[in-house]
């Protein structure tokens, strides 16, 4: 997997063929060209009319609920990328669980 911090993919590939360690190396190349002020993800719309006809996240992520920041952009990640479930206190039950598409 490519974690340049210049040249990420646009959009991952199809979930059935990504590893969970390319994914978190999808996120942590994400988080560091956040941190060092590189986005790429910048231009959402781009892809709104894909995302109406379905979504394929690579990875979750659990986060709290708090309006600072939020898990698509520390990631530098596009809308649809990553399923983010976000609660007070980080607290993830059964309820919660079951939400996360399959």
């Amino acid at each position: 997997m490519n974690s340049s911090l210049s040249h990420p993919p646009p959009n991952p590939p199809p979930p059935s063929t990504l590893t969970p360690q390319d994914a978190l190396a999808m996120l942590m190349a994400g988080n560091a060209r956040y941190a060092s002020n590189q986005r790429v993800n910048e231009d959402f719309s781009a892809t709104r009319s894909a995302r109406t006809q379905s979504q394929q996240p690579f990875a979750a992520v659990l986060s709290c609920a708090d309006s600072r920041i939020s898990p698509e952009l520390a990631f530098d990640q596009g809308p649809g990328n990553i399923f983010v479930l976000r609660l007070a206190g980080n607290f993830l039950n059964v309820d919660g669980l079951e939400r996360h598409p399959s």
